[in-house]
């Protein structure tokens, strides 16, 4: 008797091809963030905030929760850092008492038609 053998193959050649374009893209985008001479930043939150609570609270807990997920080099020159590596993981109200020592503004910008809300940094 011959042995006998089952097997089934699965042509991953297209998923292959998209996760390939997702690095591509993955690296424009950190290049990008790395080059720009604007100081660009990404704060993420410690636990979920509700949408259900006040504005207020959402503010406070936001102000409580944030930390700072990423930032690229003239970020952390705003600061008076060199390299971004130096603020990442910094909590928002390490940039608070930042901004008072050197006189620094916050001005919120809302978008109506998005609902983003950006955060611009002045002296």
């Amino acid at each position: 008797m011959l042995p006998s053998y089952v097997g089934s193959s699965i042509d991953i050649t297209e998923r292959k091809f998209a996760e390939e374009a997702l690095k591509a893209s993955e690296d424009r985008y950190q290049n990008f963030i790395r080059q720009s001479t604007e100081g660009i930043s990404r704060f993420e939150l410690k636990v979920p905030v509700s949408i259900k609570v006040s504005k207020q609270e959402q503010l406070d807990l936001f102000f409580q929760h944030a930390y700072l997920a990423e930032c690229n080099d003239a970020w952390a020159q705003m600061y008076g850092y060199q390299h971004s590596e130096d603020l990442n993981n910094w909590e928002l109200s390490n940039f608070l008492k930042e901004m008072r020592t050197q006189k620094l503004t916050l001005n919120s910008l809302s978008n109506p038609d998005t609902g983003i809300r950006t955060l611009r940094v002045k002296k």
